[in-house]
């Protein structure tokens, strides 16, 4: 995606952003008619309370009760507290049902109860039975909206129905692939497919050409369980039934991006003591509180690797050595040098031997450049151990060389030779 992309996809909500800071709620109302209620509940957690609180009381009452469902956890209690109970029950009751339960635990009582009585009864009982199950099974997941017929039927009484179903509810309910099939006592039997609804003599049964082979999905089956089954055989919808084998509820593939995108969001933020349910702007004290576990087990583990630093490599050289990722910046070799001295300072405290071998000193000594012995070597350059050694081809050091030794622990490091 280009640059150019990139702005004209933020356009409406840089000008929304640029409307609250000038404080015009003209533009604001503008400014918000483009957005979808998820891009609205995403810039209101990313603003400060103050600001979320004042874009909330300028956001008409049709959309809240959309950008509530989007909204996560603290930030969705906070708008709820600030909105009066009317205008929570006004926004609330426009919504379906399977977003209502997500949401209807959080709202006052006195909502819930105003919701309620705006239902009408088939409604409301429809309702109760999708919040008696919670939201980490097929049940919670399911909507109620699912179009039904009986298997003796015509397919043209079929499609006559549901010209009438749309005249009455405005549309279809969204992702319907296919009508449920139900006999008398609400038993799912199978689907009935639009493809062959709509391509089949209309005066075929039902029952012969649904297709009985679509297994309903039980209200409790793990909701990871639900993805993979959609996973596996590329649903776009599937039935959901209780313990009788009665038809409850359908649940479509966006509700099972929903509950993927919400697993992946919780995985990333869990990796930093987070939830997506935390308020990003919440004050310092009370974010502590929430990772106290987290931050304690990391600090923990800070203090013993940098423990584990100190006793296992007291050496200068060696300390350098782990702060620069396992290359040393030395200041006497330098260059590839300096990471090629590293290299035989672990290679060393691999192999080190806490005492000296029988006949040999603490430093054995070694041809240097040009053959010199060390003590020669050390007199050639005035006796200091640590004057870089004569260069060979390239600029480099020789090939053998003796690694200082630690002054703590006589014979602890040992000249390497590669």
């Amino acid at each position: 995606m280009d640059a150019h992309e990139e702005t004209d996809k933020n356009g409406p909500l840089t000008a929304l952003h640029e409307a609250l800071s000038a404080g015009a709620p003209g533009a604001v109302a503008t400014a918000l008619e483009p957005l979808h209620p998820a891009q609205v509940a995403d810039f209101l957690e990313a603003l400060p309370a103050e600001e979320r609180l004042r874009l909330w009381q300028l956001i008409s009452s049709n959309v809240k009760g959309d950008i509530l469902v989007e909204a996560h956890g603290e930030v969705r209690r906070q708008l709820i507290k600030e909105s009066g109970p009317q205008e929570l029950a006004a926004a609330v009751q426009r919504l379906d049902l399977d977003e209502l339960s997500d949401i209807h635990k959080e709202l006052p009582p006195e909502v819930i109860e105003a919701v309620l009585q705006a239902m009408d009864d088939q409604r409301r009982q429809r309702f109760d039975v999708v919040r008696t199950y919670p939201e980490d099974c097929a049940g919670g997941l399911m909507d109620v909206d699912a179009i039904t017929v009986r298997p003796d039927v015509t397919l043209g009484m079929v499609l006559n129905y549901l010209n009438r179903y749309r005249a009455e509810h405005g549309n279809i309910p969204e992702h319907t692939d296919a009508v449920m099939v139900v006999d008398l006592g609400g038993n799912y039997q199978g689907q009935l497919h639009l493809s062959d609804l709509v391509s089949l003599d209309p005066e075929r049964k039902v029952y012969d050409v649904m297709d009985r082979n679509v297994a309903a999905i039980t209200a409790d089956m793990p909701a990871l369980r639900v993805a993979r089954l959609f996973e596996d055989r590329d649903l776009v919808s599937a039935p959901v039934v209780d313990d009788k084998q009665k038809l409850i509820g359908r649940i479509t593939v966006d509700d099972v991006i929903d509950l993927i995108r919400e697993e992946a969001e919780h995985s990333v933020m869990a990796t930093a003591g987070l939830d997506e349910e935390a308020d990003t702007f919440a004050p310092a004290l009370a974010s502590a509180r929430r990772r106290a576990i987290w931050l304690g087990i990391n600090l923990v583990n800070a203090l013993l690797f940098g423990r584990w630093i100190c006793r296992g490599a007291g050496d200068c050289r060696m300390r350098r050595m782990f702060r620069g990722g396992g290359h040393e910046t030395s200041d006497e070799y330098g260059g590839d040098a300096g990471g090629s001295d590293a290299r035989r300072c672990q290679h060393g405290w691999r192999c080190r031997n806490p005492e000296p071998r029988a006949g040999h000193s603490g430093h054995r000594a070694r041809s240097g450049a040009g053959g010199k012995s060390l003590a020669a070597a050390q007199e050639g350059t005035g006796g200091r151990r640590d004057q870089r050694p004569a260069l060979g081809a390239g600029g480099r050091p020789h090939r053998q060389f003796v690694v200082r030794q630690r002054q703590a622990k006589p014979g602890f490091w040992r000249g390497v030779d590669d």
